[in-house]
């Protein structure tokens, strides 16, 4: 692992922030804050041979994965001279020069109290598992937190397998480019019609900052996509633009900025790169490290094909 600094007095700022965010679940979700899936067992996989999951090239997919294990590899990532600019760049060139797909299924959450469909509420586990309504204090206020079934594509994903509105209008290429002073736009899922309109805007929390989105259209109905054996029903979910933030100077930024938009750009890095049948997969996975090397960050590419495709049924 490339993480060669020490902890600096920032991290005490840092500390500061997670506890704000961190303080009631500490498995690998939080009630309010950043989901980070348990990259350890994703690591262990890449002793495996590859997995062939369909005959059709074109849904064939390899998936990055960063080696910022825990919390202390994170808390120490956040403290490196000039990190947002190095995971921003690899991001660049991630979308440059590979078929690159961001698909995150990070939460967004609601801070007030929740009387809305329970079918919107995300599901954790196999065992039925919600964050829903768990009162917590934040800055010495009350606080009803659920998170919400959502998923963040960018545009190339978006175009491939969400392309199909109810109402409304899609996304734009501006929809992907996110400055300091916009709300964000969101497409929801066709559930959400009878209880939201065009124009109306919800207020919810990102990654622990709390962010008004404010809705562009609505997808169709049934629309659908399968990743691996998964079907995964837009009908109940919130879809958000995996955006370039246009602003990420280090210098400026404020301490939960700062975290926020670290968290957001590993989660945009941890994406999947498309691929032929007769692709050179060791060639992308040398290319991948190279990138690593070049911005001095810890990834890797995992040694098992995805399959994601639209659902045709």
């Amino acid at each position: 692992m490339k993480k060669t600094l020490k902890f600096l007095g920032a991290i005490a700022a840092v500390a500061i922030v997670v506890t704000i965010f961190f303080t009631i679940n500490k498995r690998k979700y939080n009630a309010v804050g950043y989901e980070k899936e348990s990259t350890q067992a994703i690591i262990s996989e890449t002793n495996n041979s590859y997995a062939i999951l369909s005959s059709e090239t074109n849904n064939l997919y390899v998936m990055l994965a960063d080696e910022y294990l825990d919390d202390d590899d994170l808390s120490e990532l956040y403290s490196e001279e000039d990190i947002l600019t190095r995971l921003s760049k690899l991001n660049d060139d991630l979308n440059k020069n590979f078929d690159y797909y961001e698909l995150s299924f990070q939460a967004l959450q609601s801070l007030e109290y929740y009387n809305l469909d329970d079918d919107f509420v995300k599901v954790y586990n196999r065992k039925g598992d919600k964050i829903q309504n768990q009162a917590i204090k934040i800055d010495g206020r009350s606080h009803y937190v659920t998170s919400l079934n959502t998923v963040q594509v960018n545009k190339r994903f978006f175009d491939s397998y969400l392309a199909s509105i109810e109402k409304g209008e899609a996304f734009n290429d501006d929809d992907y480019i996110l400055s300091t002073s916009e709300n964000i736009p969101v497409l929801l899922g066709y559930n959400y019609t009878p209880y939201y309109n065009i124009g109306d805007t919800l207020k919810l929390n990102y990654l622990g900052s709390d962010m008004t989105f404010y809705i562009k259209g609505f997808l169709s109905e049934n629309l659908e996509f399968i990743k691996d054996n998964e079907t995964i029903s837009m009908d109940n979910y919130i879809c958000v633009p995996s955006f370039k933030i246009a602003s990420a100077s280090q210098q400026t930024d404020s301490e939960q900025d700062l975290v926020f938009k670290i968290r957001y750009y590993l989660q945009k890095n941890r994406g999947f790169i498309q691929y032929g049948i007769n692709n050179d997969i060791k060639k992308i996975k040398q290319e991948i490290n190279d990138l690593a090397n070049k911005y001095d960050l810890a990834y890797t590419v995992l040694n098992t094909t995805y399959n994601i495709s639209p659902n045709k049924t």
